[in-house]
């Protein structure tokens, strides 16, 4: 498949970059008292998702808070868990979102930064 056939595909270009992301999970959050974040890397984003190594496999449509630092800003989202596979690493998974709810100025961002840094198919 050429690249222009999977970015057709996928709707959106996307970046292959590690920025720093904190989440968790939405349904855990509301049961447990003092949940806390968890700390992990991107994989790669585009404006209308973002891939991250995560310690362990999430369920498909499980809803993730998120906070994703790219340079000087953070991207405060909710994301919904698309699918988890184990690392190409060997090391723990990794999990591909879809942005649930974020703001329209974010979005361009992110597209901004994708656009600026390089295409990935």
């Amino acid at each position: 498949m050429c690249k222009e056939s999977r970015e057709n595909k996928r709707g959106f270009s996307r970046l292959n970059a590690e920025f720093y992301v904190r989440y968790k999970n939405i349904i855990n959050d509301m049961s447990q008292k003092h949940s806390r974040f968890v700390i992990t890397k991107s994989i790669n984003i585009s404006k209308r998702g973002i891939c991250i190594s995560a310690p362990c496999e999430m369920a498909n449509d499980t809803m993730i808070h998120s906070d994703i630092f790219i340079h000087d800003r953070i991207i405060r989202s909710f994301c919904r868990v698309r699918w988890s596979k184990p690392s190409r690493g060997g090391a723990g998974y990794e999990c591909g979102m879809n942005f649930v709810i974020f703001n329209e100025p974010d979005m361009d961002f992110i597209g901004e930064t994708v656009e600026k840094y390089g295409r990935s198919g």
